[in-house]
């Protein structure tokens, strides 16, 4: 049996479930996964290292062909969490990362096997990106395969395409540091945030400050900027999904929320200096959780991607009082503007 299923997102809702919900429930039902993606995300290797961390004892193979990077590039933050992934999976000796080094492959296949045999292969447009409560808005569709010919045919081609084009040497010595690509910071494909231009930014910045906030970013090693590393969501069946690489809850001092003019319980604009646009909001006991609307990983990719960036952070490793001294700063800055629910935003 074949069925389409679609990212289906606002106001494009198609079938009764998603792409993220199918490959989770996938992975939670397979001993051995087989992907094949032209572009792989940074978060969507160290979440998959983190799933297989949990449940090493279930997962027998892991391999992930990535066919375009190579060729096209890597970002550091790519790399470096290609890196560790592979490390995990070399060691445990349960698979790879394998590259494309002699032409570009653009082709998107999943195939998944039990201890029965294959019992699901995928092929469709959607690339190995984050996929635990993954908000991004890009609109993907996935053909998904059950019959047991179909998804054991497109299960052998897939193996044909690490076979003929896949290289798995050691991915640290196979990539140059100088031939990395420069990586930015880009909010675009999360709904409900914009982008304007720094002449509009700095009229905002020249606008009147009553109030200025300094809120320390701190680094407990399960919540804050490290929500990642607490405990995932479980769900009836004992398999833990884990927390998304950017998804943060800035936990701020009552010595700050008490002071006059901090937005209490307030949902409101703010405006970063590299010109994102996005809503955060404050709540909880005297407002002392300041998080992003809609996702967490908004505030978190533009916190943690200035960390990336700056190089003092590695994709997958956590926030400690000495990356935030290497970088600098170890607070954001909140300042108001004469529009009563538009803040600028620095870190």
């Amino acid at each position: 049996m074949s069925s389409l299923v679609f990212s289906n997102f606002y106001p494009a809702k198609i079938t009764e479930t998603d792409i993220n919900k199918v490959l989770l429930n996938l992975i939670e039902h397979s001993s051995r996964i087989i992907i094949a993606s032209g572009y792989i995300s940074n978060d969507a290797m160290v979440e998959i290292n983190r799933i297989v961390e949990t449940d090493i004892d279930r997962i027998k193979e892991l391999s992930i062909f990535i066919g375009m990077h190579y060729i096209e590039g890597f970002t550091k933050q790519q790399y470096y969490s290609c890196v560790k992934l592979n490390e995990l999976l070399v060691n445990k000796g349960i698979g790879g990362i394998y590259v494309s080094p002699t032409m570009k492959f653009h082709g998107k296949i999943y195939s998944f096997v039990s201890k029965e045999g294959v019992h699901t292969s995928l092929i469709g447009s959607a690339n190995l990106s984050s996929f635990i409560k993954n908000l991004e808005r890009t609109y993907e569709t996935m053909l998904i395969a059950k019959d047991d010919e179909i998804a054991r045919d497109i299960y052998d081609k897939n193996q044909k395409i690490f076979d003929k084009l896949g290289v798995r040497s050691d991915i640290a010595k196979a990539i140059q540091v100088e031939d990395f690509i420069k990586s930015t910071i880009d909010l675009s494909s999360f709904d409900n945030v914009s982008k304007i231009d720094q002449t509009e930014v700095s009229k905002i910045l020249d606008q009147d400050s009553e109030y200025c906030f300094e809120v320390e970013v701190k680094t407990e090693e399960k919540s804050n900027l490290n929500v990642f590393f607490g405990k995932g969501r479980v769900n009836t069946r004992g398999f833990e999904v884990p927390r998304p690489w950017y998804e943060v809850e800035i936990v701020v001092s009552n010595k700050v929320t008490t002071l006059p003019g901090y937005p209490k319980d307030k949902t409101f604009k703010v405006v970063t200096m590299d010109g994102w646009v996005f809503k955060c909001k404050t709540q909880g006991d005297y407002s002392k959780n300041l998080r992003s609307t809609v996702s967490l990983s908004i505030l978190g990719k533009w916190l943690k991607g200035h960390l990336e960036m700056s190089g003092c952070l590695k994709t997958g490793e956590m926030v400690t009082d000495q990356v935030l001294s290497d970088y600098g700063r170890n607070h954001l800055t909140l300042r108001s503007t004469s529009q009563p629910d538009l803040w600028i935003m620095e870190f």
